[in-house]
C-alpha cells in the first residue's frame, strides 16, 4: 500500500425519557469505531468496524488489502497529505 489513514471515533451520549414525573428509559451507549482507508496502485478502499481489539484491527487491515484487487483504478484519486501538511 502507498498510504493508509486510520480514524478512531467514539461517542458517549446519554438520553433519559420521563413520563408522569418518573424516568421510563435511560440509555447511555458507549460507541467506538475504527475506520481504515488504504491507497494502493491508484485504488482506494475504506472499511470500518466497531471492534477495537488487536485481532479485529489486524483483520480489518488484511480485509482491506485483499479487497483492493477487486477495485478499478481511480484516475482522479488524490494522494494522502504528506507528513506535516
Amino acid at each position: 500500500a502507498q498510504g493508509a489513514e486510520v480514524t478512531i471515533t467514539g461517542s458517549d451520549v446519554a438520553c433519559s425519557r420521563f413520563a408522569n414525573n418518573s424516568m421510563t428509559q435511560n440509555q447511555a451507549p458507549d460507541a467506538s469505531q475504527i475506520s481504515l482507508r488504504v491507497l494502493s496502485d491508484g485504488k482506494q478502499i475504506r472499511l470500518s468496524c466497531d471492534d477495537l481489539s488487536a485481532a479485529a484491527c489486524r483483520k480489518l487491515v488484511d480485509d482491506a488489502l485483499a479487497s483492493l484487487k477487486y477495485l478499478e483504478r481511480d484516475q482522479e484519486l488524490l494522494p494522502l497529505p504528506a507528513a506535516g501538511d
